[in-house]
């Protein structure tokens, strides 16, 4: 199977926009939409990507509270999140 290059630039693109997202809010804050689309899902699963969110989050703050630049703390998160996509899959 062969890679092109614009296949990965999408996917880093998607974990940073993606990363971003998840760097706004509050730590363990879940909002009803978020509840409504969780609805269906297994209970390991909702606790996984809850887990997820709340050590992204964390981190996050923490490398904000360090003084690292806002695009590398968004960077880092981008990492993390595809390694809890990784643990999701398998």
């Amino acid at each position: 199977m062969e890679y092109y290059a614009y296949e990965y630039v999408f996917v880093r693109k998607l974990l940073t926009e993606s990363a971003q997202g998840i760097c706004k809010g509050r730590i363990g804050y879940k909002s009803k939409d978020l509840k409504s689309r969780q609805q269906g899902n297994s209970k390991e699963v909702i606790d996984y990507a809850d887990h997820a969110n709340e050590y992204m989050r964390r981190k996050y703050y923490r490398l904000m509270r360090k003084g690292k630049k806002h695009n590398i703390a968004v960077s880092a998160i981008a990492r993390d999140l595809s390694c809890f996509v990784w643990g999701l899959i398998f």
